[in-house]
């Protein structure tokens, strides 16, 4: 599967790297700043990411689209999701 066929949200995607290790540095309205290996990734906070921009951002946290749709789907509570759910 590619991220074209694929909806998901900013904020979606910013728990989801997270989960995956990235850490988030701040939030400001309209978008979320996290640290990877690689630099800052900023995700946008928009309803649906467009596949480009979701491919950009996966390409900047060095993270690949399979382990990110794992993240996703995973229905295992983490501390990123707990900490997402209490804000």
């Amino acid at each position: 599967m590619r991220s074209d066929s694929f909806v998901l949200s900013g904020a979606e995607c910013a728990v989801a790297l997270g989960e995956l290790g990235l850490d988030i540095v701040r939030r400001e309205p309209g978008k979320t700043i996290l640290r990877s290996r690689k630099g800052l990734v900023v995700v946008p906070d928009v309803l649906e990411l467009p596949a480009i921009v979701l491919d950009a951002i996966l390409t900047s946290a060095d993270v690949s689209f399979s382990a990110l749709l794992r993240a996703v789907t995973d229905e295992t509570p983490t501390r990123t999701r707990l900490q997402t759910l209490a804000s």
